[in-house]
């Protein structure tokens, strides 16, 4: 099933929140990652539609498009399969200060050790939460509810190959975009699979009021961590990482200590002060016992120092491929209204 939606506006801005849930069945994310919960909305519509009819979805290949999502699924009949749809559905907790997320699944499931068949050795079951408070445990902010939308993976690499193999033996006299086909399927196919949204360092700098890292800067502290990150299609200049918003705020905050960031100095009333002055964010992390014993470095210096992760996205980055639109020509766009 080949799906598209355009109307974007609705789908992935914050403006009409009753026209999203009364159209989608859910609440779009604040902050930077707006295109990835389209996605997730419309795959959760979807989902539901289908299970009410024995059916239940795999999503191939789901893309943000410009100003339209474009959505490749597969449909398959199965009532067992249907009963992990509670379980692959989820609410987000969107932090209306900093922009955190915290994700609840509605359902869980657990292997059944006395089951002595297939069809029942999964029990299903309700999920435990909420997994925050009331106000966001970083900045002390309010939390928004969004969703509920797909939990699941939203991209398939086999797949991706498949239409990347095609995209190789096209003709270019018929298909005009071929490029920009390869790029955004390269993009999609190295997203990390099990881990939802994204987010700008920019952002990040902007709340903590400190020059912006690269991302090559800020994906080599996740991974100097031991967490992955990645690019994403939806979005230039983001990050997708399987570390919690705890682990994020942690790196910001060294970076801006690498910085010489004064906290003194800071708007007291301000989410970035709150954040700079929360003694429980990264506690649990010993950069000391984190740093290799041989490693000449200062402890600051091996945080943000490369690693396989960053290599990962700096060799990515640096492959020459239409990674998201371009203007057609030169000072292309819309120009002033006439006198």
């Amino acid at each position: 099933m080949l799906i598209t939606c355009t109307d974007l506006g609705v789908l992935a801005g914050n403006g009409y929140p009753e026209k999203c849930f009364a159209l989608y069945g859910g609440t779009n994310l604040w902050g930077d990652a707006t295109h990835e919960s389209a996605l997730r909305l419309v795959l959760n519509m979807i989902a539901n539609t289908a299970a009410k009819y024995k059916k239940y979805i795999e999503p191939q290949l789901c893309l943000s498009i410009d100003f339209y999502v474009r959505l490749f699924i597969r449909v398959k009949t199965s009532p067992i399969n249907v009963k992990l749809l509670a379980s692959q559905t989820m609410i987000t907790y969107n932090c209306s200060g900093c922009h955190a997320t915290a994700n609840q699944f509605l359902g869980k499931v657990t292997a059944n050790p006395n089951s002595k068949s297939v069809q029942n050795s999964k029990k299903f079951g309700l999920a435990k939460g909420p997994p925050v408070g009331p106000t966001c445990s970083f900045c002390g902010s309010v939390h928004h509810l969004c969703g509920p939308m797909w939990g699941g993976r939203i991209q398939n690499p086999e797949f991706i190959d498949r239409v990347l193999k095609l995209q190789d033996e096209a003709s270019s006299d018929i298909y005009k975009t071929l490029p920009r086909i390869k790029g955004m399927l390269t993009m999609a196919k190295n997203e990390l699979l099990d881990s939802s949204f994204y987010f700008k360092p920019t952002t990040i700098s902007s709340i903590l009021k400190v020059t912006a890292p690269s991302i090559a800067v800020f994906s080599a502290a996740l991974g100097n961590l031991g967490y992955s990150a990645s690019l994403t299609h939806a979005m230039t200049n983001c990050i997708k990482t399987d570390a919690p918003w705890e682990v994020i705020w942690y790196v910001g905050k060294k970076w801006s200590e690498k910085n010489g960031i004064d906290v003194e100095k800071m708007n007291k009333n301000a989410f970035g002060y709150h954040i700079m002055t929360n003694d429980k964010i990264g506690e649990g992390f010993n950069l000391s016992e984190l740093k290799p014993k041989d490693s000449k470095l200062s402890d600051l210096e091996w945080l943000f120092s490369p690693n396989e992760v960053s290599n990962k996205i700096k060799h990515l980055r640096s492959i020459k491929i239409v990674r998201y639109q371009e203007n057609p020509s030169k000072n292309w766009g819309p120009k002033a209204r006439p006198k």
